[in-house]
């Protein structure tokens, strides 16, 4: 799936503590791409709860959280990325 044109409207990286490590970034989507498609390939992804499991600690999925499309990426017990991406706002 390609992503549609877009703008990083924020990137921070920090340590809250021990060798912990956060990512936070924004993201919105332009309107001058086709988003149409984009959602609809989404909400498929999520409809049909789409998504790999390796583990009890590895795996990842499709959802529908709050209203907002939602991907979780667990790949250790440590380590996980969410991707939550908003319709009505364009932004990742």
């Amino acid at each position: 799936m390609e992503l549609p044109q877009y703008k990083v409207l924020e990137f921070k990286e920090y340590c809250p503590g021990g060798n912990d490590w956060e990512v936070k970034c924004t993201i919105r989507l332009k309107k001058n791409g086709n988003l149409d498609n984009f959602y609809k390939t989404i909400e498929e992804k999520c409809l049909n709860n789409e998504g790999e499991y390796t583990d009890f600690d590895c795996y990842s999925s499709w959802s529908i959280v709050n209203g907002e499309y939602q991907f979780y990426n667990r790949s250790d017990v440590e380590s996980w990325l969410t991707i939550t991406i908003n319709k009505e706002t364009n932004t990742i």
